[in-house]
Order: C-alpha cells, then structure tokens, then sequence
C-alpha cells in the first residue's frame, strides 16, 4: 500500500495510505530500512499521503529534519472541507523510531468553485496535489480537470508556519488559501489520476496512472511540466516503454538521480535520454 514519500540527508521517509510508514538508508546497497514513521493525530486527518515532501525551513534552528509536508488529497473523506489540504509536520526521533507531529494545516478554499473543479462532473473530489518550488518559495496546488481533460496549476506564496487561524478540531492553525492570492495559473496536459509528484529546478515531475489489468486504461506513467513557461515536456509511458503493470507512486530525486517506487514497493531508478 506505500504512496509518496520524501528524503532528507540520505532518508527516505516512505509513507503508506493510512498514514504510517518506514524509513530507509538510502545509503545503503539494499535500502536498509532503519525505522518506523507514523504521523499523529490521524484520526481526525486521515490523510492519504498522495504526495509529500520537505520544505527548506525549521520550526525549530535545533530541529534534524525541516518541516514535512503531506496532502489529505484522495482520502476520500465524508467531510467535504477536508477537500484541497496540506498538512506539515515535524519530525522527531523517538528511540529507532520516527514521529511526525502536526504543526499546521493549509487548505484549498475555492474548490467548489469552477476555477478548481470541472462543470458538470458527478464526482467532484479534487484528485490533485500540492508542492513547493523552493527557490521562489512558492505553493503549487494543481488538479484534475475531468470535463476539458487538462491539469490545471496555480501557484500561492508558500505560507509561514506560523500564519493561520486556530482549527479546534484540528488542534493547529489552518491557513486557507483563496482565489486573491493565486499568483500564477495555467492549464497542461492532462494527468491521469495523479500520484507521487516533485518538483526540482523549476520542473514539475508527476507519477500517474494504475495498475494495468485488463483495459489499457491510466497506465502507469511520468510527465514533466515546466512550471515557468507553462507547458508539458516529456510524457513516459512506463507500461508500453517498459513493460511496468504496478500503479507507480512515489517520486524523488537522491542527487540527480530520479527514482520511483511502485505501489508493491519496488524501486526504480530513471533516466532519460
């Protein structure tokens, strides 16, 4: 069941779809798993852990790891306000284990709106994700667009840790982003049921698709935006250029090296030529 995962000074910290996971040595010939990782207070969150990552910021100058990221993305909650969200935490060593405990919340509040989601569509959960250009400290959130078949971006200010209003159920300050503050916005071509994303150097790379079964429907696959100039640059079909079936999930670079991970766990390291 393991969905995205991020690294930092040679850990992978690898989630799974209720929010718990492992460690690994990145290090290490065999990717030597090192730890459990588990994030609190999950049952009011449950998040899916579509995509996750490391911001370049402390809460603490005395802290190991920066601030963590994860989206509530694909929870497929009851509560349609736990729509469009991002959660950070901060990661603590407890014995050979890891925690991530919950600093902050920051939600999409437009995603009713026809900017966000597509007309006319039954099912109106917003599939999409949200990552950080750290060099413009800027927030991408983008999205499925089932009805025109586009991904549409916008990008937002990245939020400090410390903004926001007090969320009692949620026990932090939950920032929620609106219309006004979309910096920049654009529409590319459309991902098929977004998974794991990174973004480096000013590129956006996306796994996508599911486990190949009967119908050659949302194969698995890896697209890459340039988020500057507004467009798409490469699309890998992952099935039909590789033979690979399993629903791909994780994506992130160890150096220059961009690797994935499948749904099953199986690592791959990718180049383009």
């Amino acid at each position: 069941g393991g969905q995205d995962g991020a690294i930092f000074n040679g850990l992978l910290f690898r989630l799974d779809s209720s929010a718990n996971g492992h460690v690994y040595d990145l290090k290490s010939k065999d990717l030597k798993e090192v730890g459990d990782f588990r994030l609190d207070n999950l049952g009011v969150i449950v998040p899916h852990d579509n995509c996750a990552f490391f911001s370049d910021k402390y809460y603490d100058d005395n802290d190991e790891f920066p601030i963590f990221y994860t989206n509530v993305y694909n929870a497929y909650p009851d509560r349609e306000d736990r729509q469009g969200m991002l959660i950070a935490y901060r990661i603590v060593r407890e014995d050979k284990n890891f925690v991530g405990k919950i600093l902050q919340a920051v939600r999409v509040g437009f995603t009713d709106d026809l900017l966000w989601r597509s007309k006319d569509v039954k099912d109106i959960r917003p599939y999409g994700n949200l990552l950080l250009l750290k060099k413009d400290n800027l927030l991408y959130a983008y999205v499925m667009r089932d009805q025109d078949k586009k991904t549409r971006f916008f990008a937002f200010e990245m939020p400090s840790i410390k903004d926001g209003k007090e969320n009692k159920e949620l026990g932090v300050k939950e920032v929620v982003l609106q219309k006004e503050q979309i910096v920049d916005t654009f529409d590319a071509d459309y991902i098929h049921f977004m998974q794991g994303g990174i973004i480096d150097k000013g590129y956006l790379y996306s796994a996508e698709g599911f486990s190949v079964k009967e119908k050659r429907e949302n194969l698995p696959a890896i697209r890459v935006f340039d988020l500057k100039n507004h467009r798409q640059v490469m699309h890998v079909n992952l099935f039909d250029e590789l033979g690979l079936k399993v629903e791909p999930e994780c994506i992130y670079f160890d150096g220059d090296k961009l690797v994935y991970s499948d749904y099953e766990g199986n690592v791959y390291q990718v180049t383009f030529e």
